[in-house]
């Protein structure tokens, strides 16, 4: 017996009640699926049909319905046993009770894979990466760290380029990309606030610092285009993404002579517009043009021509991509604002949040790729969490218990959603009322962002 199988499927020897049969079935198939090939090939009798059958190993529990024989390693001519569910054969008995023990173990399902010794050391490595950030901060001097985080970030750099040359490994490319980009940013931190500007945040060292990180991230996607084709967008994109939003909050608090508060708000409110928009803008990046409405008879014979299939997945992945890079690094930098706008005195801080929160959870039914969807609904849940603790800090606390109440009534809320049968479908009423909010806290944010500015102040100002 060999494992060794053709590249599409398995032969197997089925052993029913009423006989056996040599089949070939797809490496790809469920065995839920196979199973009423199987019993037609192997039961006479029309009766012999009804009830649930189970697919199973000599002395060995049943087969797990959604695996494959891919996935269950089965192998090349080997012998199942089909079985009625309610009385499949029983497991072997053990003579040893170091085989048995042994069985037993290594059929739990986390039971150790040697493929997880690859992760394990990508782990320890980007530990160690921030183990030399540590280094840097507590044995060297602001020159020197300036000058060994740069060495440093761009020995990073290079491997990271180099690796998408050569390796076709998505986490031995992103990985030393990832540990230059840090370095960057902790050599332009260093280099404009000293050691204590680490962990000061300091203005001007986080612009430096955000610049550097850019700079790091431009030079691994710009080597993406022309070197190393293998360098992921999404990763870097983001750094980049994040480094020129974080520069541009900088300047709105202290160049444009805003307050903090004003700052985030402006600065959110503009991320939120571009993720209202991105799907858009990612599309047109991607430059996928879909024909335009006919107005005419004769533009009815206008752009007829099929577009090749490899194009259009090539572009879509683009255009996912893209999208990715638009929603994960703004929902990061909303993360970050979501504290700053609290600080904004009086009703302004926890309403304008919240609505920011409430509208990006809303929001983030529109995405469908699963780090888009998360990292909005992350962003939005850090909102909430944020207004529904500084609220409750500021109460009278006979309202702390009736918060608990409510947040348990939520927890059980949120336990019945996750029970729910995933393909089962929402009523149409609830999503025209998501809709309907989403566009209600959407349109909300702009007045109460314009109180935040003084703007209303100001025109009663004018007005005499």
């Amino acid at each position: 017996m060999t494992a060794a199988r053709s590249a599409e499927t398995c032969r197997l020897t089925v052993v029913g009640p009423d006989g056996r049969a040599d089949v070939a079935v797809p490496i790809s198939s469920t065995i839920a699926g196979l199973l009423p090939v199987l019993v037609r090939h192997t039961l006479r009798g029309q009766d012999s049909h009804e009830g649930s059958w189970v697919l199973q190993r000599l002395g060995e529990p049943p087969l797990d319905p959604d695996g494959t024989p891919e996935t269950l390693d089965l192998l090349e001519g080997e012998q199942l046993y089909l079985r009625p569910a309610e009385n499949p054969m029983p497991e072997l008995d053990f003579d040893d009770i170091a085989d048995g023990m042994a069985t037993a173990v290594n059929r739990r399902p986390d039971r150790w894979q040697p493929e997880y010794s690859r992760w394990l050391f990508l782990s320890l490595s980007g530990i160690t990466v921030l183990a030399m950030l540590l280094v840097l901060q507590v044995s060297l001097s602001g020159l020197a760290s300036t000058i060994s985080a740069g060495v440093l970030a761009g020995v990073f750099l290079g491997a990271a380029v180099a690796a998408g040359r050569k390796l076709d490994d998505l986490a031995l490319t992103t990985a030393p990309g990832l540990a230059g980009c840090a370095f960057a940013a902790y050599a332009g931190l260093v280099g404009v606030g000293g050691m204590d500007g680490v962990l000061a945040l300091e203005p001007m060292a986080v612009v430096i610092g955000a610049l550097a990180t850019t700079v790091a991230a431009g030079v691994l996607l710009t080597a993406k285009v022309f070197v190393s084709p293998r360098i992921p967008l999404v990763p870097f994109g983001v750094i980049a993404a994040v480094g020129v939003e974080t520069m541009v909050g900088v300047w709105l608090g202290t160049g444009a002579g805003f307050t903090v508060p004003q700052a985030a708000g402006i600065l959110s409110t503009g991320l939120f517009a571009l993720m209202i928009l991105s799907a858009k803008l990612a599309i047109r990046a991607a430059r996928l043009r879909g024909p335009q409405l006919p107005r005419t008879a004769e533009e009815l014979q206008v752009d007829l021509e099929p577009h090749p299939a490899e194009q259009v997945i090539e572009r879509t992945g683009w255009a996912d991509r893209y999208l990715s890079v638009l929603t994960v690094s703004s929902s990061a930098v909303f993360a970050v604002c979501f504290p700053y706008l609290l600080t904004a005195g009086g009703w302004l801080g926890p309403t304008l949040t919240g609505v920011f929160a409430a509208a990006l959870l809303l929001r983030s039914r529109q995405f469908f790729g699963a780090w888009q969807r998360l990292a909005v609904t992350a962003a939005g849940v850090v909102g909430m969490v944020l207004v529904v603790v500084g609220v409750v800090s500021q109460m009278p606390q006979a309202w702390h218990g009736v918060t608990l109440v409510l947040l348990l009534g939520l927890v059980v809320s949120l336990v019945l959603a996750a029970t729910r049968p995933p393909n089962r479908r929402l009523l149409p009423l609830w999503g025209h009322l998501a809709d309907m909010s989403e566009t209600l806290t959407a349109v909300a944010v702009l007045p109460i962002l314009l109180q935040l500015l003084g703007f209303y102040a100001w025109a009663r100002g004018l007005a005499g």
